[in-house]
């Protein structure tokens, strides 16, 4: 079977599966009924509520255009999660290759990580915080100036956590 003969697409198809799984299963927790109340505010209104945050407003502006797209609800609140977190899978597997590591071990490990599962399931900042440091990390080791700081300044805008 040719998904077989590549590694890499079956892992990410398998990544996909599990956090597709479990996307509309879980009701919305606290923190992403915070997301989808601001997201459900007029822009104005909503980036004066984000003033009020710890996080800084990117995260919202994203989940807000999704929103208007999608509408307010647990697929639109979660797409971008999900996407982010199946797009760090090849990320990872590059990553591996650049540190000469097993790249099939790395995505494999990604794909199935329970913690890259839940917040790729969650309608909060981390999977994509964690897709614009792998990012940042390989445009650092290519040497490639000018993504490197797009995705570090992505990332401080964010999420407050991205300093460290």
């Amino acid at each position: 079977m040719k998904l077989v003969s590549n590694p890499l697409l079956s892992i990410t198809l398998l990544a996909a599966v599990l956090r597709v799984a479990g996307m509309i299963v879980e009701p919305l927790w606290y923190d992403e009924t915070f997301t989808a109340s601001l997201v459900g505010l007029p822009l104005e209104n909503m980036v004066v509520a984000t003033l009020g945050d710890v996080h800084p407003p990117t995260w919202y502006l994203i989940e807000w255009a999704v929103a208007q797209l999608m509408g307010v609800n647990i697929l639109g609140l979660r797409l971008v999660s999900l996407l982010a977190g199946v797009a760090l899978v090849p990320l990872m597997w590059k990553l591996a290759v650049r540190f000469d590591l097993n790249p099939t071990a790395a995505a494999l490990i990604t794909a199935i990580s329970p913690m890259f599962i839940v917040y790729s399931n969650e309608a909060r900042a981390y999977s994509l915080l964690y897709l614009l440091a792998a990012i940042a990390t390989l445009a650092l080791l290519d040497k490639r100036w000018i993504w490197f700081i797009l995705s570090a300044a992505g990332m401080l805008w964010l999420h407050n956590l991205a300093v460290f």
